[in-house]
C-alpha cells in the first residue's frame, strides 16, 4: 500500500523538489492549496483547498494521510515593511493553527508531522558553530522560528503525533531562492562579497534537503535537526564558487558590497544578505544520514551544468 504524503507550500521551491522525491520513491503526493485552480506542474500530485488566513481547511483529505510536511508561510525575500514582517510571522503561525483544528476535528491517519524552520533562529556570528540547543537570536527572524516551532511542538504533543522540525539553510537550486537572486550579477561578470565576505552561509542543495526530509519520516526521528548542509561557507568563497561554476570572471573579489549601502538599497530585509550562522550537521549525520551534494563548487556545478 503506497504511503500518503499531504505537503503544505508545496509549490514554493522547497515543496517542489520535496514533491518530485516522494513521487520518485512511490508515494502519493497531496497538496494544500489557498487557491480552488490550482494546478499542480507533477499530474501525478492531488490537491486539496484550504484558507488559513480565516482557519478553513478541506479536512477530510487528512482520512488517508499518513505523514504532514508543513512547509508554508510567506516568503521572507520580500521588502520587510512592518505590515509585511508580520505576514511573515502570522502565515506561519495561522498555517500550522489550521491544521491543529482539523486534525483534532477530523478523522485522520497521520503518524507524523515534520515541519521547516529556518537557522535564522540563531544569533548572527562569524565565530560560533550553532548546534541543535544553542541560544535563540533575540532578532526578528529569531523570534519568527521561535514561535513556529514552539507552535508545531504544541500541536504534535496536543494531538499525540511525533514531530521532527528541520533548521533549513540556503537552499540551492536553479529554479528559485538565493541563487536566483545572486546568479545574474555574477553572469555579468560583476559578483562580489556582501559585507566583509566572512559571514557563513549555510547551504544545502535542494535535493538533499528532500532527501533529508524524506529520511526524518522513513527513520521516525524526533526532535529538531539542523537542515544546514555539511560544508558551510564563507560569503566570499561563496561568491568566488559561484562565479566558477557561471564560468565567469570574479574580479571584484577584494571589493565587497558594504553592508551600510545593503541596508540603504533593501532595508531590514538586509538582514539575509549579512547574517552569518555557521551550523553544525553532526546530529542528523550521526542518524545516519548522507549527502549527495556535500562539496559546495560540487553542488554548484551540478546545478549548473
Amino acid at each position: 500500500m503506497k504511503k500518503t504524503a499531504l505537503i503544505t507550500g508545496g509549490s514554493g521551491l522547497v515543496g517542489t523538489h520535496l514533491t518530485d522525491w516522494l513521487i520518485a520513491q512511490g508515494q502519493e503526493v497531496v497538496h494544500l492549496s489557498t487557491r480552488n485552480t490550482y494546478k499542480p506542474t507533477n499530474a501525478a500530485v492531488g490537491c486539496a483547498y484550504w484558507d488559513p488566513e480565516n482557519g478553513q481547511m478541506d479536512a477530510a483529505v487528512l482520512k488517508e494521510v499518513d505523514v504532514i510536511y508543513h512547509l508554508a508561510g510567506a516568503s521572507v525575500s520580500k521588502r520587510w515593511t512592518p505590515a509585511y514582517k508580520q505576514a511573515i510571522l502570522q502565515s506561519r503561525l495561522r498555517s500550522t493553527q489550521t491544521l491543529w483544528n482539523a486534525l483534532n476535528s477530523a478523522e485522520h491517519s497521520v503518524r507524523q508531522i515534520l515541519s521547516a524552520s529556518a537557522v535564522g533562529i540563531y544569533p548572527t556570528s562569524e565565530q560560533t558553530l550553532y548546534r541543535e540547543d544553542a541560544e535563540p537570536a533575540h532578532d526578528f527572524l529569531g523570534s519568527v522560528t521561535q514561535h513556529w516551532e514552539r507552535k508545531v511542538q504544541d500541536m504534535a504533543k496536543d494531538i499525540g503525533i511525533p514531530f521532527c522540525i528541520l533548521r533549513i539553510g540556503i537552499v540551492l537550486s536553479k529554479n528559485g531562492g538565493a541563487l536566483q537572486e545572486m546568479a545574474p550579477v555574477f553572469k555579468w561578470g560583476l559578483g562580489t562579497p556582501l559585507g566583509n565576505g566572512k559571514q557563513w552561509m549555510s547551504w544545502i542543495h535542494a535535493d538533499d534537503l528532500a532527501r533529508q526530509f524524506h529520511f526524518c519520516a522513513e527513520q521516525k526521528l524526533q526532535g529538531i535537526f539542523n537542515a544546514g548542509g555539511p560544508e558551510p561557507a564563507t560569503n566570499a568563497d561563496f561568491s568566488r564558487a559561484l562565479a566558477s561554476a557561471l564560468k565567469r570572471p570574479y574580479p571584484f573579489s577584494w571589493m565587497g558590497v558594504p553592508g551600510g549601502a545593503l541596508k540603504m538599497v533593501l532595508g531590514e530585509k538586509a538582514t539575509l544578505a549579512l547574517m552569518s550562522q555557521k551550523t553544525s550537521d553532526e546530529k542528523i549525520r550521526g542518524c545516519g544520514f548522507t549527502y549527495v551534494h556535500s562539496d559546495l563548487h560540487g553542488a554548484l556545478a551540478a546545478i549548473y551544468r
